[in-house]
């Protein structure tokens, strides 16, 4: 089977979180509700067919019409085994991170936060219609008044959220850190993303679903909420660690 390229996979992603949230594997008007995420609609018709033939889902009532419905045919995990190859070598840093997602070649990240050496070393561009780019951010999110509550079986469940989010989001994770009372993110973004925006949909849908699972954890935080009011985010530089540090004994100090 041939690799998905990132459009398949937001796409992907788009329709599995509908379908959780509708409890059910039709998914209505299909188009109508990729559009908010893809503004290209040749890339949804040609993505959409792809997928069919992959055998992902399966397209009712005609193609591409308004009212489109599709039927998703894969399981979930069945998915995440198909893009598993894909993911570890993103989430390999220092090793070869040639991939279909962003067509890049020479793309090395060595983070290490507590020894204060961060570096992004990228020998080739990405490229947009119109448009050349490189645009990375390390993103700290700290839990509300910095409670250790990330820990066991939790950290592998976020991690699967962090995944299909991004994934949703456009956003390449380069390196995910979890730890008790913090979580440190490295990504590239594209220029239409707008960087308070996705922080706010990683924030959101995390709380929504670990709460969920987990309510006991509200009991633990102050007033039910999981996350801090602020974040951090920073572009990479000879800074960056400190500043990173910097940030978290401020939170953890409040």
């Amino acid at each position: 089977m041939k690799r998905l390229k990132r459009v398949q996979f937001k796409i992907m992603s788009i329709l599995w979180t509908e379908a959780e949230l509708k409890n059910t594997l039709i998914i209505n008007n299909v188009y109508m509700l990729l559009k908010k995420y893809i503004d290209k609609t040749n890339s949804i018709h040609n993505t959409m067919k792809r997928l069919e033939d992959h055998g992902f889902i399966e397209m009712i009532g005609g193609h591409y019409t308004r009212n489109q419905k599709c039927k998703i045919l894969i399981t979930k995990d069945e998915y995440k085994e198909k893009e598993a190859i894909l993911i570890n070598k993103i989430l390999n840093k220092g090793n070869n991170l040639k991939s279909k997602l962003d067509k890049e070649e020479g793309v090395l990240h060595n983070i290490n936060v507590e020894n204060k050496m961060v570096h992004s070393i990228k020998e080739s561009l990405s490229y947009g219609r119109g448009y050349v780019y490189s645009i990375q951010y390390h993103i700290v999110l700290m839990i509300n008044n910095a409670m250790p509550i990330l820990k066991g079986l939790i950290v592998e469940e976020i991690k699967g959220y962090l995944l299909e989010i991004l994934r949703s989001l456009g956003m390449i994770p380069n390196d995910i850190k979890i730890k008790p009372d913090y979580i440190h993110l490295f990504v590239d973004c594209t220029p239409q993303q707008r960087l308070s925006d996705a922080i706010k949909a990683i924030k959101g849908q995390i709380a929504w679903r670990l709460l969920s699972n987990h309510p006991e954890l509200k009991q633990e935080l102050y007033n039910g909420h999981l996350w801090s009011r602020s974040y951090l985010a920073v572009t990479p530089s000879d800074k960056t660690a400190q500043q990173i540090k910097e940030y978290i004994n401020k939170q953890k100090n409040k």
